[in-house]
């Protein structure tokens, strides 16, 4: 949509409504809703502001499914390098704590 073709007539439904074909809304219990809405308050207190109570963090739709695949994968990986952590000798376990 551009300014020239948005009507002056529309009212914040009709954008939510448009708008949710490109965006999600992060769920509040997700890592990614408290990431975003700590930031999100950090600026707003450079302006002497805080978010409202009703305030809903959304991102495009395909950022959170890339976050999504990316928090999978990074569980995966975790459970991998606990396996294989789980098998090294205690000296290892101390140079592969040091490394990370």
């Amino acid at each position: 949509m551009t300014a020239k073709k948005y009507d002056d007539k529309r009212d914040g439904r009709r954008a939510e409504k448009q708008l949710q074909s490109w965006f999600t809304s992060v769920p509040q219990a997700d890592h990614l809703n408290q990431e975003l809405t700590e930031a999100l308050t950090t600026f707003l207190a450079g302006y002497g502001k805080s978010p409202s109570t009703a305030c809903r963090i959304s991102v495009t739709s395909d950022f959170y499914q890339s976050q999504n695949n990316r928090s999978a994968d990074d569980h995966v990986l975790t459970h991998l390098l606990i396996a294989v952590a789980s098998r090294l000798s205690p000296e290892e376990r101390v140079r592969l704590r040091a490394a990370l």
